[in-house]
């Protein structure tokens, strides 16, 4: 796949896959995954860190107590509105 549809792939995966999530489910999958998640990225101590697909910011204050900086994107309309809301 050519990098120009990678973002266009992404968001249908999450759209097929998580954008009718549930909290509970959501919750699940956060404590099933998130230590793996986190273990497997490289150090990023004092950097600026793009967190991509970032939701409701499941990641966001964990980079954050390391990074230099985090900019938190999202794809998917439905998510943005309610990241808007809790914020």
């Amino acid at each position: 796949m050519d990098v120009q549809g990678e973002p266009e792939f992404q968001k249908n995966y999450w759209m097929d896959h998580y954008a009718n999530l549930t909290v509970e489910e959501a919750s699940d999958l956060d404590k099933e995954e998130r230590a793996e998640d986190l273990s497997l990225l490289p150090s990023y101590e004092g950097k600026t860190v793009l967190e991509f697909g970032a939701g409701i910011g499941r990641f966001t204050g964990e980079l954050a107590l390391k990074a230099s900086q985090v900019i938190a994107l999202d794809v998917i309309e439905s998510v943005i509105k309610k990241s808007r809301k809790l914020l």
